[in-house]
């Protein structure tokens, strides 16, 4: 390895994932948690950084880490989506957060609760992320 090649604990080439979007993962279905890596690493415009379980999890990865997305279940276990993402918005750097459920169907909801979120059901996760991650791109041009 030289110098201008510098790896990163993952083996990935800093520069191969420079202008990637480090997202994280949060959700207590070790299944649908694993189903949506799988997606992601699909989509060359992202980098995976971590998965967590629980909202209290998601907090401490989220500044150790510093995703610039972060895609959280609402209902969890120890803290739920809704108030990590509360806590989350003091963070600085900030990341975008994608609040996603298979009981709650409607962005009212979570409207409701936060402002500044984005919501997808879980349903939908699979068309309606693109469109999310469009939207960051054109926000950093």
């Amino acid at each position: 390895m030289t110098k201008n090649h510098l790896m990163n604990r993952a083996g990935t080439s800093i520069k191969e994932r420079a202008g990637k979007i480090r997202t994280l993962i949060v959700d207590d279905c070790v299944e649908l948690a694993a189903k949506l890596r799988e997606l992601l690493d699909t989509m060359p415009e992202l980098e995976t950084v971590g998965v967590a379980g629980d909202g209290e999890e998601a907090l401490e990865m989220t500044q150790r880490l510093q995703p610039e997305l972060v895609i959280m279940d609402i209902q969890m276990p120890v803290m739920n989506g809704i108030e990590a993402a509360r806590t989350m918005e003091a963070l600085c750097p900030r990341p975008r957060v994608v609040l996603t459920s298979a009981i709650y169907q409607s962005e009212s909801y979570v409207h409701s609760c936060l402002q500044g979120v984005e919501f997808i059901a879980k349903a939908r996760l699979w068309k309606g992320l693109p469109e999310v991650i469009q939207k960051m791109r054109g926000e950093n041009t």
